[in-house]
């Protein structure tokens, strides 16, 4: 299985100038999307300007050929198996990201 994470950084479009305009520059980003493991479980209001960065990517941007995050992520924001298109449970999602940090050997994995 591979990791079910957009790498768009758990679709919070964190890259666009629009996010990186609205966030504190001594935000703990990679710390809170590594504890959050989820889109639905970030805080709501970095959750709201990932929304709001998304669509000011899709108003500024053409469309990445290859690219689509509805495999990744269903209309209410959870997170999906691309090769199924089914939502992923927190226990898979866990699963991924334990698998990942151990690879890296990462202090933060649980």
């Amino acid at each position: 299985m591979s990791a079910h994470y957009s790498k768009c950084g758990l679709n919070t479009y964190y890259a666009t100038p629009y996010f990186q305009a609205h966030i504190p520059a001594d935000y703990p980003l990679s710390l809170v999307l590594q504890k959050s493991r989820a889109f639905r479980r970030l805080p709501p209001r970095l959750r709201e300007l990932s929304e709001l960065a998304k669509k000011w990517a899709r108003r500024h941007y053409p469309p990445t050929i290859g690219v689509d995050d509805k495999q990744w992520y269903d209309d209410d924001g959870y997170e999906l198996n691309p090769n199924t298109g089914q939502r992923l449970t927190d226990k898979e999602i866990d699963a991924e990201w334990d698998m990942l940090e151990s690879r890296r050997g990462n202090p933060m994995s649980r």
